[in-house]
């Protein structure tokens, strides 16, 4: 397999609610293939996946947040004091080669707090390749 490559991550979250572990999500997501759409499993985390405790992707205490996370005033670990987040354009995170992630991609995320229903979220997106061909970019539809 050839190196990494990465892309850029883009988001927003508003929640009128203080966030604090266990955060769960539930992901379902499906590539089209020649229009079939076909589910990706849950692969050493990747894919369609149940992440139990979100809170154990943050940032450690102690450590520095990103300088995109302080730049925007976005906390980098649990707990999440309620309001309103947005990332930019701007965050970049190292994924496989991009001949394996080039395609259109559909799901369903799911996320609760100790069994209470948060959100859901219907997402469609495009992995497409960006003209220096090591960036791959995600346009949410």
């Amino acid at each position: 397999m050839g190196s990494k490559s990465k892309i850029k991550v883009t988001g927003s979250l508003s929640s009128t609610i203080d966030l604090v572990g266990p955060i769960k999500a539930s992901l379902w997501i499906e590539r089209d293939i020649w229009g079939v759409w076909i589910p990706i499993p849950c692969e050493n985390g990747l894919g369609s996946c149940t992440y139990n405790n979100l809170c154990d992707y943050g940032f450690p205490v102690g450590q520095t947040c990103p300088e995109v996370f302080i730049k925007n005033s976005v906390p980098c670990r649990c707990p999440i004091v309620k309001g309103n987040y947005t990332i930019l354009p701007s965050l970049d995170v190292s994924v496989l080669p991009t001949s394996l992630l080039s395609g259109t991609y559909k799901g369903i995320v799911k996320v609760t707090q100790n069994g209470l229903f948060l959100s859901c979220y219907n997402v469609y997106f495009v992995l497409y390749d960006t003209l220096d061909n090591e960036v791959y970019s995600v346009t949410q539809v």
